[in-house]
């Protein structure tokens, strides 16, 4: 069986790529093949002038107007115009005998959807003013109606308004908006040339129509019931709103309220496409703020559009330049925290999110500015103590970013963490992480040792109250704050220099069986009273050890085995009481029991 060659054929190297550089021989040879032979050699490589580019120079001022009835006249005729010569135009073309225009011809009638595209754009690129109703049909083929053929022209038609279309960086206007009122001013009297101008402005108008109902297109697209469609839909318009400002913000809003699509991979490539729009352009950052704050505070938003928009205002490009615009993103956190609030109980996702924008943004704003939100601030003091604990935990949360603000405002957060710590909701708060977290941060930040030692004295009273796992969390937390060098006097707590005193008064010994118990007494004397306090106590235990090292070991056994000692807990009021007494006084407090038995 013979080896087949096709392949061998394919991959021979041609010399018009291994000799770069130098002169093709073979580049006549080549040029008598190719099924594209004559499409190439048709084509006109020269640069040709863009349609507006033969639009002339107005006047700077424009002092006269038409009535309304001229107004009609005069687009009356330019239409007449623009359709004379779109006739004169394809007479020619098709007498002429180019097979390229024949060529386009039989495709836009016969050809497979790619085809008529491809058919349209050349000749739209051609001649576009004398081609408008090929771009009229281009555009009313992307409808919801045709959705196989308008995915195949979204791309094509996109990129021809941009490239070829659209004036770069200018809007285009209506028929009325031109200076109709100074015509024969800048034509002198000439026919041909008001001809010629009142057809490129008529075309300009129509243009702009058709690029309106391209975009309202595009935004039926974006709603449709098929995935891939509503993507296709929102790269269009995103391609379109950073290429070129017609339109921007029909464009624009069209593409935020893609935010509360049900598909999270929709809102997701809004957001993508959004950050890239700030990137390009960042002078439309107010723009497009604006355009999201009145996006989450419309009365039938859903919850999934909120959290989106919150998530896209954390991605906002921040420079150094943009305290103004930092200022109005912490303003609509606030802003937006206390609507949500009213409505219910907010979502942790969506509080984890305004957290992030707050911390993200509040580095860039100017402080002094800031104290101008005390109306925001006041509303989440009071939000702190009259709200559930989960509520408040994100309130205190919030008010943590700002606290640096002023002393004044930082001195009230500290007081009302403080004083919520005392609320018995805490111990058992599904965010106990995030309050954990927060009194950490807060104590790392806090400057004032004082207040860092009545905020550990209040932690470990909380542990008595604690479940295991927390009290291990809260011990670690306040070993993690006292590492901190600066907060070293924190760790010599002060305690009330108030005296010890039993909780049983002390009772004569009652005689048990006819027996005393002075024998009782004498044998056994405790060395420490329960009525000394802690300095006299830890006296005493210093003196032993003195014992020790003097070599005056009597009794050290019977003394150890006797010692009494008063592990000591504290009260709310931050008073010593004795949690645990000496065996002897356990010994008087059995025998009182019984005494009054």
């Amino acid at each position: 069986m013979s080896k087949h060659i096709r392949f061998e054929e394919n991959i021979l190297v041609d010399e018009d790529y291994t000799n770069f550089g130098k002169e093709d021989k073979n580049a006549d040879h080549k040029k008598g093949y190719g099924i594209a032979r004559n499409f190439a050699e048709s084509l006109d490589y020269g640069e040709k002038k863009k349609w507006y580019q033969q639009m002339p120079e107005e006047p700077s001022t424009t002092t006269k107007t038409l009535s309304h009835l001229e107004l009609e006249a005069c687009k009356k005729e330019a239409n007449s115009a623009l359709h004379g010569d779109t006739l004169a135009y394809e007479t020619k073309a098709s007498k002429s005998g180019t097979s390229d225009y024949q060529w386009a011809k039989t495709l836009l009638n016969k050809g497979t959807i790619g085809d008529r595209v491809a058919a349209a754009t050349i000749l739209i690129q051609d001649n576009p003013v004398h081609n408008l109703n090929a771009l009229r049909n281009l555009v009313n083929s992307v409808k919801p109606a045709k959705k196989k053929d308008g995915i195949v022209i979204i791309d094509a038609l996109s990129e021809l308004l941009i490239s070829e279309l659209l004036i770069p960086d200018v809007k285009l206007r209506t028929f009325e908006q031109y200076p109709l009122g100074h015509l024969d001013e800048m034509t002198s009297g000439n026919k041909q040339a008001r001809r010629n101008i009142l057809k490129l402005w008529y075309y300009a108008d129509q243009l702009k129509e058709l690029y309106g109902s391209y975009v309202e297109a595009l935004n039926k697209f974006a709603h449709d019931s098929v995935e891939a469609n509503k993507e296709k839909a929102v790269s269009a318009m995103s391609y379109l709103l950073m290429h070129h400002p017609e339109r921007e913000k029909m464009l624009l809003s069209n593409i935020i309220n893609k935010l509360g699509d049900p598909s999270q991979t929709v809102a997701s490539k809004v957001i993508y496409h959004l950050c890239q729009l700030l990137y390009n352009h960042p002078n439309m950052k107010n723009v497009v703020l604006a355009e999201i704050e009145k996006m989450l505070f419309r009365p039938n938003i859903s919850p999934r559009a909120q959290y989106y928009g919150v998530c896209f205002l954390n991605q906002f490009y921040l420079g150094k330049d943009d305290s103004k615009i930092a200022e109005g993103l912490i303003r609509i956190y606030f802003s937006f925290f206390k609507a949500s609030i009213k409505k219910g109980e907010i979502d942790s996702r969506l509080m984890s999110a305004i957290l992030t924008g707050v911390k993200r943004a509040y580095p860039f704003a100017d402080k002094e500015r800031l104290v101008d939100t005390s109306a925001h601030i006041d509303a989440i003091h009071r939000l702190v103590h009259l709200a559930g604990i989960n509520v408040a935990i994100h309130a205190l949360a919030l008010l943590f970013h700002v606290s640096d603000t002023s002393q004044g405002i930082s001195d009230r957060y500290y007081s009302a963490l403080y004083k919520k710590l005392i609320n018995p909701e805490i111990f058992s708060t599904a965010h106990s992480a995030l309050l954990f977290s927060l009194i950490y941060k807060s104590l790392k930040q806090d400057k004032n040792v004082d207040r860092v030692v009545a905020f550990v004295k209040r932690l470990l009273q909380l542990c008595c109250y604690m479940t295991p796992g927390q009290v291990c969390g809260m011990l670690f937390l306040v070993s993690q704050v006292l590492k901190d060098a600066s907060k070293k006097d924190a760790l010599n707590l002060t305690w009330t220099k108030k005296e010890v005193k039993a909780e049983v008064e002390n009772s004569e010994p009652v005689d048990l069986d006819g027996e005393d118990l002075e024998t009782s007494k004498e044998e056994s004397q405790p060395e420490e009273n329960v009525n000394d306090t802690v300095e006299e106590v830890e006296e005493k235990k210093e003196n032993k050890k003195i014992d020790l090292l003097i070599g005056d070991k009597k009794d050290l056994l019977i003394d150890d085995e006797e010692e009494s000692y008063v592990d000591l807990k504290i009260d709310q009021e931050g008073n010593i009481k004795p949690k645990k007494e000496s065996r002897f006084l356990c010994q008087r407090i059995m025998v009182s029991c019984q005494s009054e038995n």
